[in-house]
């Protein structure tokens, strides 16, 4: 329709191609394509250059006003999308993550917003700021590997910065046995039940959390999907505890919990913010990785900044 009209306005087909930057064979065929598909002459070819016919002139006007129609909607689409508060962060599980976004809500203050955060393993968070149009992430990678992880990020056209360090500990209701613990030794834990994260999708691929040369002899597990649902057992069943990287002294309080150090969980871990090297912070990434930052200092050592 674009190249019919312009046909028309320029009264020729070799202007209209130079106006188009379309070659005037590719253009001249285009339109012998259209009549035949619309088994309707729509222009009068002469010396003098190309004129619509009465049926083309009727097609010229119907089309001019459909592409302005066309050209309305794709502004009014354009302008919706610069207005938009948009952010995507894909990380593992993680409660001081989840605490960071949480804090973000505060600044979703666009009339118009999309907020997406999903949780996965790292090496579906790398897949997802490659291929999935996440624009943030985070990865976990196990002390003393940093060095080939991040030189893989860098072959990938990802950049990193660090946001934290930690070793596992263990969470578990304030009237566990185990609270009495300044560290738990792991040897006592076959006694207890452990509450693990399972797999949303398929329960039968279970993500369970084995670090380092923690214990393989606990027995009894629940695997559960939803946070809430892990933070309610631990409170109500004091022979539950679960491994996590940190929670927050108010989330501890609120859940009637508390986290303790456990001698089988020794091994340091790191993360990193990921992104695609040529993406430039928007303003909303920047209040996240202030979010983070500060979730990052009230989880892992108490304080607030």
């Amino acid at each position: 329709m674009r190249y019919a009209v312009e046909i028309a306005r320029q009264g020729s087909i070799s202007r209209a191609s130079q106006s188009l930057l379309v070659a005037q064979p590719n253009l001249s065929r285009c339109m012998r394509e259209l009549e035949e598909e619309l088994g309707v002459t729509l222009f009068d070819r002469n010396s003098k250059g190309m004129q619509p016919t009465p049926r083309g002139a009727e097609f010229i006007d119907k089309a001019t006003k459909i592409l302005r129609q066309i050209d309305d909607l794709k502004q009014g689409l354009d302008e919706d999308a610069a207005a938009r508060q948009s952010f995507s962060l894909t990380s593992p599980r993680s409660y001081y993550v989840t605490h960071a976004f949480t804090m973000l809500s505060k600044y979703v203050n666009a009339s118009c917003a999309e907020i997406f955060y999903n949780e996965t393993t790292s090496a579906q968070v790398v897949q997802n700021v490659l291929q999935n149009n996440y624009r943030l992430g985070i990865i976990r990678v196990e002390d003393g590997r940093q060095e080939y992880t991040l030189r893989s990020l860098e072959e990938r056209g990802l950049r990193y910065e660090p946001v934290a360090s930690f070793q596992y500990m263990l969470v578990m209701s304030k009237n566990s046995p185990l609270a009495d613990c300044d560290a738990v030794d792991e040897r006592d834990l076959p006694r207890y039940i452990e509450i693990s994260h399972a797999n949303p999708v398929n329960s039968s691929m279970l993500q369970t959390v084995r670090k380092d040369n923690f214990s393989n002899d606990i027995r009894r597990h629940i695997y559960v999907v939803d946070r809430a649902t892990q933070m309610n057992m631990l409170a109500a069943n004091p022979l539950t505890f679960m491994v996590v990287s940190a929670y927050s002294p108010q989330a501890l309080e609120e859940g009637g919990l508390v986290q303790r150090p456990c001698t089988g969980l020794t091994t340091k871990y790191h993360d990193y913010l990921i992104r695609q090297s040529k993406y430039m912070f928007t303003d909303i990434d920047k209040a996240f990785a202030d979010c983070l930052k500060k979730s990052v200092n009230l989880c892992f050592y108490g304080r607030t900044i």
